[in-house]
């Protein structure tokens, strides 16, 4: 049955291998992200068919997806970093192994893979869209109301150690808002509000693994003062920053909680009403 999911596969489809291709050929900052939001999308959608039809449903494309993301995660990884030494002016490119160079090898080897992954991928999408247009439309509703469940346990709990995995939640529950095909939508200020939690929890989750890179660092007695210095400088910067997100993001888990508890369901919308609005893009 036609519906909202069949054409989100397909648009996301098409913007995933447009920003494919731009990433091979240029590589940029925004391409690679714009690439990976893509990505981030089918596979929420895989997810979504994997509950349907179960995990063998879709062959080699949940682990050709998850192959690609982490082949993809590192030369990100250096590119935030690299980012972010020369927002703050440390010197620390060199010993954290993010300069232009390294980040030029992580793109070479990045593009090569998905240069030679790219028709296989393409054909194992189009097998992917025999079942997508076969999915009927109330399996949406339900995997949503599924997913509405769980988000709200997740929401109530509020433990520090399960945000990073709430977070991929709240950006599954936002991605399946745009393919419900009942004649309601979810409330606005619960959408905003599970928004704003994503976001917050991802600058803090970005903290993490800064100190994560920077805490690796060990043997510094050859390194000269001043580095020694500039790594000190920026671990502190960085604990600060992840301090204050942290007060934030626990603030902001309280909220939307509050939220999800008082519209857990879907407020009926007009027939005409379009979900334009709903649409999660990053």
């Amino acid at each position: 049955m036609k519906g909202s999911f069949p054409t989100y596969f397909t648009q996301t489809t098409q913007a995933l291998f447009n920003t494919w291709r731009d990433t091979i050929q240029a590589g940029t900052v925004s391409n690679l992200h714009d690439w990976r939001v893509q990505m981030k999308k089918m596979k929420a959608i895989i997810s979504f068919l994997q509950w349907i039809y179960g995990k063998s449903s879709l062959g080699k494309l949940p682990n050709s997806s998850r192959e690609l993301f982490i082949q993809a995660g590192e030369w990100r990884e250096l590119q935030l970093l690299h980012q972010w030494l020369q927002k703050e002016k440390l010197p620390l490119a060199s010993l954290l192994k993010c300069t232009e160079k390294d980040i030029e090898q992580a793109a070479d080897s990045t593009q090569n893979v998905f240069q030679k992954k790219l028709d296989d991928y393409n054909k194992q999408l189009k097998k992917t869209a025999l079942l997508v247009n076969k999915t009927h439309s109330i399996l949406a509703d339900q995997y949503w109301l599924q997913l509405s469940t769980t988000l709200k346990k997740e929401l109530k709990k509020g433990k520090k150690k399960d945000w990073h995995s709430t977070r991929k939640l709240c950006k599954k529950w936002l991605y399946a808002c745009n393919w419900l095909e009942i004649n309601s939508l979810p409330d606005k200020k619960q959408i905003q509000s599970i928004i704003q939690l994503e976001k917050l929890s991802g600058h803090w989750h970005e903290c993490i693994m800064l100190l994560d890179r920077l805490e690796e660092i060990t043997y510094l007695d050859k390194e000269p003062l001043e580095t020694r210095k500039a790594l000190a400088i920026a671990i502190a910067r960085v604990l600060k920053k992840e301090k204050a997100m942290e007060k934030k993001t626990r603030e902001q888990f309280i909220i939307t909680a509050e939220k999800f508890y008082v519209s857990a369901l879907p407020v009926k919308k007009s027939r005409n009403q379009k979900p334009e609005s709903l649409i999660v893009r990053s």
